[in-house]
């Protein structure tokens, strides 16, 4: 089937009539926000922990005021100290804990 050339922009013209009718807008892709650091409480301070305990990746979140996930992203980057099980678990000596606190500290400063 041949169309002329005429036959053709009437196509053209109505089909590109038709999805313009149809179409919609998109919405907006909704942009990411970095999150702002939190301040960091002095951990060094606190009576409770000695330089030989050992935390798990929700004590060292609970101390810091952040996710466990923060928490494991720190270690698995190599930011935060850690060393893992046996079992493959994730821990923290409270000692390096706070050696990395006192390094970022000095870092910032």
């Amino acid at each position: 089937m041949w169309f002329t050339a005429a036959e053709l922009t009437e196509i053209r013209s109505a089909f590109r009539q038709q999805i313009a009718a149809t179409r919609s807008r998109k919405p907006h892709a909704r942009r990411i926000r970095k999150a702002k650091p939190r301040p960091v409480p002095p951990l060094d301070t606190d009576p409770a922990y000695s330089d030989a305990d050992v935390l798990t990746t929700q004590g060292v979140a609970d101390a810091f005021g952040v996710s466990t996930y923060t928490t494991r992203l720190w270690a698995d980057v190599g930011t935060l100290p850690s060393f893992r099980t046996l079992g493959g678990h994730r821990r923290f000596r409270w000692g390096d804990v706070t050696d990395w606190l006192r390094r970022d500290a000095d870092a910032t400063r």
